[in-house]
């Protein structure tokens, strides 16, 4: 439901991206590049691929421009990767709620 309203809102929103979301969208840029998922970039090796990315962990930039390459990248576009990390989520969150909640008092399974 979240995609959907992203989706949604991103659709009806073409201004251009604030300062931090383009700076996250050019590191993802330039990973995709480096790993020759997007057009125009080599391989520099594995020091300068993690160096990329100096606020935040490469998996993000590296996952993001996986997802460029497959869904464009237009500013609006990459958005699909926040859905593989809401998913991740909730994976994450019923595995927790599983190991922790008793199962007596589980009234959903």
């Amino acid at each position: 439901m979240a995609t959907v309203a992203d989706r949604v809102y991103l659709a009806a929103d073409q201004t251009v991206p604030a300062w931090d979301q383009a700076d996250y969208l050019n590191s993802a840029v330039d990973h995709g590049r480096d790993l020759f998922l997007l057009p125009g970039g080599g391989w520099p090796g594995w020091r300068e691929l993690l160096l990329l990315s100096p606020k935040i962990p490469p998996l993000v930039s590296l996952v993001h421009g996986a997802v460029m390459a497959v869904a464009g990248e237009l500013p609006d576009q990459p958005s699909w990767a926040l859905a593989l990390w809401n998913g991740l989520l909730l994976l994450a969150l019923d595995g927790w709620g599983d190991n922790s909640i008793p199962l007596a008092w589980r009234s959903w399974r």
